[in-house]
């Protein structure tokens, strides 16, 4: 995990995210916390999932985020995603790959403005 966190963390949680350092020193230490094998296995298992044709099919109301600062999975490969799923909300915010740890309060606001929108 030492010899590809930089690279990994460069995408996924790029500087623009890190001002918390607080926050990034303990995603990092988690992330270097990761099996070697089981993150390899989950990758593998991940590289061949293959669901585009499952989305037609969500007939729930449904959310999807993209984070501006996401290099992993940009606001133009998610929103195909969006426009797949019948009815969905599609939002993009100020955030990063893993939005929940690095900015949690806009995707919980986000989150929120959904359920009301859904009346929940």
């Amino acid at each position: 995990m030492r010899s590809v966190v930089e690279a990994s963390l460069a995408a996924s949680y790029p500087p623009v995210l890190r001002g918390d350092e607080a926050r990034f020193r303990a995603f990092r230490a988690r992330w270097l916390g990761n099996d070697p094998s089981s993150f390899a296995a989950i990758s593998r298992m991940l590289a061949d999932t293959e669901m585009d044709g499952d989305f037609a099919r969500i007939r729930c109301p449904t959310l999807v985020i993209a984070g501006t600062h996401d290099r992993l999975r940009p606001p133009e490969a998610v929103e195909p995603i969006a426009r797949a799923i019948p009815g969905a909300r599609w939002r993009v915010i100020e955030t990063g790959y893993f939005m929940a740890v690095q900015t949690p309060q806009p995707v919980a606001d986000a989150i929120t403005a959904f359920l009301a929108e859904i009346g929940c």
